[in-house]
């Protein structure tokens, strides 16, 4: 199933089989939706031919690439066997958010600089009560992590953002007692509220986010997330 909605002069596809979200021209949502409910090429360019500018030529290629694309194979996950938790962890920090408490061991400097300089304002002496055990390690060509000795995935280092997307979610679902399947999603984004609702300023990093979030605070609005913006799925509050 693909749904879509149209919003200025673009189109914002969500696929279920894959559960991505895809922001395109409208002319390529069209072409991705005649795909999936098997029409064939020579339809799709005699239906969009009429529409179109577009040559027939022109309108061949874009199908056969984007028939690649939601045809070609996602690739496998790494197991999570591939990297051996160390015995001894070179570093080791504990957060506090509100009464929840994260404690991060870190097998080397390098683990501590993916994580660490984003929640370092959260950062506290050893504290009482209940702790949360995350273990992050890896070698020359994965990373994993760990929960309270469960391991949740593992990654290709050139995926590392793909890791530290992860982290953050599980730091979120412990603050928020909700799993990964209660959140709509997250999106990279300054949110603010007035005490009664809130707003979202999306965009491309540079283009104004954190500046026009910093005005806003100094003119008694609330900064609610900068950056990362994590959205409930039953109640769609930030």
């Amino acid at each position: 199933m693909i749904l879509q909605r149209t919003l200025e002069n673009k189109t914002i596809l969500w696929l279920q089989k894959s559960n991505q979200y895809l922001i395109v021209k409208p002319i390529v949502a069209e072409i991705i939706s005649l795909l999936n409910n098997q029409v064939t090429k020579e339809e799709i360019i005699t239906a969009l031919s009429d529409k179109n500018s577009t040559t027939n030529h022109k309108l061949s290629v874009i199908i056969d690439d984007i028939s690649k694309l939601l045809t070609t194979p996602s690739k496998e996950k790494p197991n999570n066997y591939l990297v051996k938790k160390p015995q001894l962890f070179q570093h080791q920090s504990y957060y506090k958010i509100n009464d929840v408490i994260i404690h991060v061991h870190y097998s080397t400097e390098y683990e501590r600089f993916l994580v660490h300089p984003k929640f370092a304002h959260l950062e506290t002496s050893k504290p009482e009560g209940k702790i949360d055990s995350f273990h992050v390690y890896s070698n020359d060509q994965h990373i994993s992590f760990s929960i309270n000795n469960e391991v949740i995935e593992t990654w290709l280092l050139k995926d590392v953002h793909f890791f530290q997307g992860k982290f953050s979610m599980k730091i979120v679902e412990h603050m928020h007692q909700k799993i990964e399947d209660e959140w709509l999603g997250v999106f990279h984004a300054s949110a603010i509220s007035n005490g009664i609702s809130s707003m979202l300023f999306l965009g491309d990093s540079g283009n104004g986010k954190s500046t026009s979030l910093a005005l806003l605070q100094a003119n008694g609005f609330t900064c609610l997330a900068d950056d990362f913006v994590p959205v409930a799925a039953k109640n769609k509050h930030i």
